[in-house]
């Protein structure tokens, strides 16, 4: 079994993003607005801000057994199973990685060992389908 660490991509990591700025910009206007700097409502909702960014941060793990690679999604716990013979527009950039399954589009950040990883499987799975199209 192989594995690596990517930190996902998509449009709900996205609006994520945009939801962790939201509130602590919202935090910053309380704490100006109320001119005390010890008010526990608006330092916990900091906390709980630096917390969710740390957890949007956190690497997750991917692996890949025989011709299956699994992965978990972003609010989740679960392994997703995605079967290689199926995975089509297979897209690599300097960091990103791209694919379809099933018809959900797949956006992950990987760097290092685990995208080099990932080039290697999914390129091998992008030639069989290749190959294998045009017999």
């Amino acid at each position: 079994m192989q594995s690596g660490y990517f930190i996902h991509f998509s449009t709900y990591y996205r609006t994520s993003w945009i939801w962790a700025v939201i509130l602590l910009s919202l935090q910053r206007i309380l704490l100006l607005e109320s001119n005390q700097k010890h008010n526990f409502i608006i330092n916990s909702l900091f906390w709980i801000v630096v917390l969710f960014v740390l957890y949007l941060l956190w690497p997750r793990r991917f692996m890949f057994s025989g011709n299956n690679f699994y992965f978990t999604k972003i609010f989740s716990a679960k392994l997703v199973q995605v079967d290689l013979k199926y995975v089509t527009a297979v897209h690599f950039t300097k960091f990103r990685f791209e694919f379809s399954y099933a018809g959900k589009r797949y956006r992950f950040l990987s760097a290092g060992k685990g995208l080099k990883l990932l080039k290697e499987k999914f390129k091998a799975s992008d030639l069989k389908e290749a190959l294998a199209a045009t017999k």
